[in-house]
């Protein structure tokens, strides 16, 4: 599998960072509100959402709903909400490898969103921090950097590039030297 981004997710002097975490709140859906599998998406998203704990029987069942409706509707900015939501629930599965190829999906398939920059910082944080991968975790660090200079993710990007290498007592110099 070739993992790469070859362009920019859109002008990033444009992009309006105050609202991360939420929604894209434009949408071109087609699809009606009454739809059965937008009904239990949205009934999942509620129960998972509500829960104190994980119950990864829910986020499973939510994972796949996201899924479904990607494929039914892959052009829909709703579907392309979910891929992202998607690949933010592999994360917290421990499916790394499908999230990183959901992330990158999503990356390709929405460039004008303006979750781009933070699906690229989530591959390169995965490989880093959960794949233990640095050569690509530097790669992808990088692309944050180069594809979105003004992205807050290519300030944390930045950072991550001088730790991300660091034998385990270099770090820990460096954190004391810090606090120093």
């Amino acid at each position: 599998m070739t993992l790469s981004f070859l362009a920019s997710c859109g002008d990033e002097e444009n992009v309006d960072y105050s609202d991360r975490g939420k929604a894209d709140t434009a949408t071109n859906s087609a699809v009606s509100s009454n739809d059965p599998l937008l009904i239990e998406i949205n009934d999942l998203q509620a129960k998972v959402n509500s829960d104190t704990t994980f119950d990864r029987t829910k986020a499973i069942r939510l994972f796949r709903a996201y899924q479904e409706f990607y494929n039914a509707h892959p052009k829909d900015t709703v579907a392309g909400n979910y891929l992202f939501e998607a690949a933010n629930l592999a994360q917290k599965m421990d499916k790394h490898q499908r999230a990183i190829e959901l992330f990158i999906t999503f990356h390709d398939g929405f460039p004008g969103s303006h979750r781009c920059d933070d699906a690229v910082y989530n591959v390169a944080y995965i490989y880093d921090a959960k794949l233990n991968d640095k050569q690509k975790a530097t790669e992808y660090y990088k692309k944050v950097i180069e594809l979105y200079p003004q992205s807050m993710w290519a300030e944390q990007a930045r950072g991550a590039l001088l730790l991300v290498n660091m034998s385990d007592e270099e770090l820990l110099k460096f954190l004391k030297e810090k606090n120093s």
